[in-house]
């Protein structure tokens, strides 16, 4: 027989768990030289017990067999001695039920009967193959008495395999009849089901005469009765429940608020008190008491969330709102990790709202807090620019920038005004304006589109991409509704109305809606535009948040830059030939960017951007501007003590104290630029690859809070750097 091939019996040999068997017998079996015979001898002893081929003892295989039975018939057993049901067909169904029970019980096992006999005759081939092959050994051995105690060795483990292979066949013979009395278990429960079926079906036939020989005052059929309290209790509910309901449609109240858990657990409270609550008066609710007491609840709440701020840092976010009365408000927002908090607000109706009117606003909160230094950035308007170097020299550990989402707006507007995207800014405009304000148009409109067009809005951030994409989304209702043939008609019945005396007549409106709607290329240059503002949007809703986003500003814009860069023109372009430039439109696209970038940019986001350790493999420190904003930040996170004022004459001991000051803020800033190697080489507790690991599934300050022990002067720097937000317009405006 040849010997056996590596590639194809590995699998066989791994089934009979002849592993430790290969070490002294599989290369004889491969390679009959004398060599390999040789090392018969001198492999170690191999144990062929039963139990290395993967089988239980024929005793033990009966005993789970005896189990598996005793099992069912304990269950048996004790169904018998239940109390007998009164009714002969609930007794047999739950026989039937628990019949079927059994026969599941008896299919798994039958399930598991064929897999072992389909093992053991793998078994047995296998034990088979080898025995053939060993005893072909022995005859080529000889009798010398070189090969004595070889051949001893080799007859024992031949005699092993003889009994594997007697072992097998009665594995197999034992589970098939196994395998047979389940399925004699089988037919039975098929007949337990017939039956069970035929009893349902007398039982639908005995219910169908009682009902129609049901009198009116009794019925075959039973009927469980409610008690007394379940009764009241329902009936409460339920006209709780429309006393509630009626209350919010009367006090004009919205349902959303059933979904507030505060609200959910006021009606959990007063349910506790009972019939005996008596609500409150409204004068009790808005002054009094109870406000107070929920006042210290709330600053209470208030003073635990802000405890990070020590550490952390906080931004303070200003804007000027005008509310209902059409009073200009100036309010502030401190942000940190925990909190959001709007801290102050003030009527600024007949007052200049000048640079110098600014900066004492935020000047004078900023002072009035018990630290301080924990602020950490304030942001901006636009507009209030000279404001920013008042601030930062009354309070010189402040960086004071530009609200990004701002900025990302901005941009948008830039790239609105080219030719290109002014022209289908203008055609969706004509087009939205006639639907909205047509009541016929707009009345087919809705019966056509599920949704409704949004129109700008005066200070949404962004307001041009959505709509464009309201537009996008209803441009087959769109092209419907105007040429629709109630529109075409309303249209011609009043083809000369203005709706004022200069104003166009309503089918000089209607003319040029509808020749925009129909130009084949308008939907391919809506769809450009969408290409050329995603990524700026994308950008401005990272910032948008009152989470800290402001150390992944810079990277993402380099990521819109590239993006832009890489966007090509459709082909054909969506316009008539030489009417745009692509490569010139893209060139303006890119450098409006740029412009932007360099607008916003602050050194609380080159900082952070250079010790976020999502970029630590980043060569920031190639890059000169982000170098100058680290440095910049280090020496606003360690001022120097405020020098004396012109004219003062300090005493010795307050020049000392200068000195010692001076010193100390010197140091901290060349100890944290020096450990910045620590940081980007990935030295000391930075080497290790767990700490980088955990920096994936953490925010960048609390990486710093929590590996920056050993660098502590630059561990401070990469807390208050990476735990800022980049603006937070979100808060004061809703979305479109």
């Amino acid at each position: 027989m040849e010997a056996f091939s590596r590639k194809n019996n590995m699998k066989g040999w791994a089934a009979i768990g002849l592993y430790p068997f290969n070490r002294c017998v599989y290369w004889e079996l491969v390679d009959k030289d004398a060599k390999a015979v040789a090392a018969v001898s001198k492999a170690p002893r191999v144990n062929l017990e039963v139990s290395t081929f993967g089988f239980k003892g024929k005793e033990a295989r009966r005993k789970d067999t005896e189990d598996g039975e005793a099992e069912v018939e304990e269950e048996q057993v004790a169904e018998q001695k239940k109390p007998a049901a009164t009714n002969t067909q609930v007794r047999k169904r739950q026989a039937a039920v628990k019949e079927m029970e059994r026969s599941a019980k008896y299919a798994k096992l039958a399930e598991g009967a064929r897999k072992k006999v389909e093992q053991a005759r793998n078994h047995v081939k296998l034990a088979k193959l080898v025995k053939e092959e060993l005893v072909g050994m022995l005859k080529a051995m000889g009798e010398t008495p070189a090969t004595s105690a070889k051949k001893a060795a080799m007859e024992a483990l031949v005699q092993q395999l003889l009994g594997v292979v007697q072992h097998s066949h009665e594995t197999e013979v034992d589970y098939q009849q196994r395998n047979e009395s389940h399925q004699q278990a089988k037919a039975r429960c098929i007949i337990v089901r017939e039956s069970q079926k035929d009893a349902k079906e007398k039982k639908r036939e005995r219910e169908g005469l009682n009902q129609a020989t049901a009198g009116v005052f009794g019925t075959a059929k039973a009927r469980k009765q409610t008690s007394i309290q379940a009764g009241f209790m329902g009936s409460a509910q339920k006209l709780a429940d429309e006393a509630l309901a009626h209350a919010f449609y009367t006090a004009n109240v919205a349902p959303n608020v059933l979904d507030n858990l505060d609200f959910k657990r006021a009606l959990q409270k007063v349910a506790l008190v009972g019939p005996a609550y008596t609500a409150p008066s409204r004068h009790a609710v808005i002054a009094g008491p109870m406000l107070t007491a929920d006042a210290d609840r709330v600053k209470a709440l208030i003073l635990t969330k802000r405890a990070p701020i020590e550490k952390f840092g906080s931004t303070i976010v200003s804007d000027v709102a005008t509310d209902g009365c059409k009073r200009p408000i100036n309010n502030l927002i401190d942000i940190s990790a925990e909190l959001a908090e709007l801290v102050k607000a003030e009527d600024c109706t007949g007052k200049t709202k000048d640079k110098q009117f600014i900066a004492d606003f935020v000047i004078d909160y900023v002072k009035s807090l018990q630290n301080p230094f924990s602020v950490v950035q304030v942001l901006m308007d636009n507009a209030t620019r000279g404001s920013w170097p008042l601030i930062e020299a009354e309070c010189p550990w402040v960086s004071v920038g530009p609200c990004e989402p701002h900025v990302s707006s901005l941009e948008v507007a830039d790239i609105s005004k080219l030719p290109f995207f002014k022209a289908v800014i203008k055609k969706v405009h004509v087009i939205r304006k006639f639907i909205l304000n047509h009541q016929k148009a707009l009345a087919t409109f809705k019966s056509l589109a599920e949704g409704m067009l949004t129109q700008p809005g005066a200070t949404r951030e962004a307001t041009v991409f959505y709509g464009f994409t309201s537009f996008l989304q209803h441009i087959d209702a769109i092209t419907q509704t105007l040429t629709s043939q109630g529109v075409v008609q309303y249209v011609r019945a009043n083809r000369g109305q203005r709706a004022t005396p200069e104003s166009r007549t309503l089918h000089e409106l209607y003319s040029e809606a509808k020749d925009f709607a129909s130009e084949a290329d308008l939907q391919p240059q809506i769809e450009l535009c969408l290409q050329v503002l995603t990524p700026i949007v994308k950008l401005l809703r990272l910032a948008d948040s009152d989470r800290p986003s402001a150390s992944k500003i810079q990277y993402h814009k380099f990521e819109v830059q590239e993006i832009l860069k890489g966007l090509t023109c459709p082909d054909p372009a969506p316009w008539e030939e030489g009417e745009y430039e692509w490569d010139e439109m893209l060139q303006e696209i890119v450098a409006i960017h740029r412009y932007r970038w360099d607008y916003g940019y602050t050194i609380v986001q080159g900082t952070g951007y250079l010790l976020d350790p999502e970029f630590v493999d980043m060569d920031q420190h190639q890059d000169h501007e982000t170098m100058v904003a680290f440095t910049r930040f280090v020496e606003k996170t360690y001022p120097m003590p405020p020098a004396f004022a012109q004219g003062y004459s300090p005493t010795e001991d307050e020049k000392k104290a200068y000195n010692v000051a001076r010193t100390e803020a010197l140091a901290k800033r060349s100890a944290a630029e020096t450990q910045l190697l620590e940081y980007k080489l990935k030295r000391g507790v930075f080497s290790r690859e767990t700490v980088w690991e955990t920096a994936k599934i953490i925010s960048a300050a609390d990486f710093w809070y929590l590996y920056g022990s050993g660098v502590k002067e630059l561990q401070l720097v990469g807390m208050r750097a990476t735990a800022q937000v980049a603006g937070s317009e979100l808060l004061w405006t809703c979305d479109p």
